[in-house]
């Protein structure tokens, strides 16, 4: 039986919190919508297959990618092109109101 190792990439998770955290510096003022928006981002993780390779200890490693989906990319054109406000308003609820 192969053992096997299952490792999280979080990598360009990590760059993009970093390109957030960098536009976030030089806003002066943020909407209610965008604020709930940022919180809401821990439930549009993107967790997706990037391979499995023998490791060089001989176990096999499947690696899983993590990265923020199109909520996260929706409130970075927000802030890039400075359109907050309009933006806020376009992105969906994370939750159907009528559950």
């Amino acid at each position: 039986m192969q053992d096997l190792r299952i490792v999280f990439d979080t990598s360009e998770a990590e760059m993009q919190m970093e390109a957030l955290s960098k536009l976030l510096k030089i806003v002066k003022h943020l909407p209610d919508d965008i604020v709930s928006n940022l919180s809401g981002l821990s439930l549009d993780i993107l967790v997706t297959d990037g391979g499995s390779a023998l490791s060089a200890d001989g176990i096999l490693e499947n690696r899983l990618l993590v990265r923020f989906g199109g909520r996260f990319h929706n409130i970075m054109a927000a802030l890039r092109t400075g359109k907050i406000h309009d933006v806020a308003h376009s992105i969906p609820p994370l939750l159907d109101s009528k559950l």
